[in-house]
């Protein structure tokens, strides 16, 4: 596959899948409330397509989709978002500087000791992308893991990062993006050979690039 700049880019489908979900609620304020004010405060992490924010401010994309239609059906009309990592998500649902959060955030069982989750909406698969030809013949973390050459980037706090340590990846191995955007641009100058984040993710944001991810 092409691309306009920079390295050609290949994506690899992994097999690791992960239930995601619309809300996380912390009731930062009762629903009487959020009603009386009109609007709930979101957390999201503005990763087209789980969530993205606009440039007037609207928030919309598969979780905060869903959860402006819940929200309605119990009389609060609107969302208002908070670009929040998903690292930092449950300290902010803590804190109740927000009061859900819609961006797609895996179910896991120590998080659950924290927060309330909805209903699951979402199964998704990992995706890693890497150069044409996968070079280092990159198809697992533990391939990552085994070659001290070979890096990666994700974002802080992602569930991609702890699956990354879990299965052997050293810290000083992962270079972490501050966006998706700039992690790719990573890749494309051959700063990292790979780029690890959910398969929905990665293929929205290669079309966006102009990248086709291989079949």
């Amino acid at each position: 596959m092409a691309t306009t700049v920079g390295k050609i880019i290949t994506m690899l489908a992994l097999g690791t899948m992960a239930m995601s979900l619309s809300a996380g609620i912390s009731y930062a304020g009762t629903l009487d409330d959020l009603r009386e004010q009109g609007y709930a405060t979101v957390a999201v992490a503005n990763e087209p397509p789980y969530s993205d924010i606009k440039g007037d401010g609207y928030v919309s994309g598969a979780a905060p989709d869903v959860a402006r239609a819940v929200m309605k059906k119990l009389g609060v009309p609107e969302l208002k978002a908070k670009v929040v990592g998903y690292g930092a998500m449950i300290p902010a649902l803590m804190a109740r500087r927000v009061d859900m959060a819609t961006s797609g955030l895996y179910i896991k069982p120590k998080r659950c000791e924290s927060i309330i989750y909805s209903e699951p909406d979402l199964c998704g698969a990992e995706a890693f992308a890497v150069a044409k030809g996968n070079p280092f013949n990159i198809l697992t973390y533990e391939d990552i893991g085994k070659n001290p050459d070979v890096t990666m980037t994700t974002c802080a706090g992602c569930a991609e990062e702890a699956y990354a340590l879990e299965r052997g990846v050293k810290a000083s191995q992962i270079k972490v993006f501050t966006d998706p955007p700039s992690g790719i641009k990573m890749l494309q100058q051959g700063r990292v050979n790979v780029f690890a984040l959910s398969g929905l993710g990665t293929a929205d944001l290669l079309k966006k690039t102009m990248i086709r991810p291989s079949s």
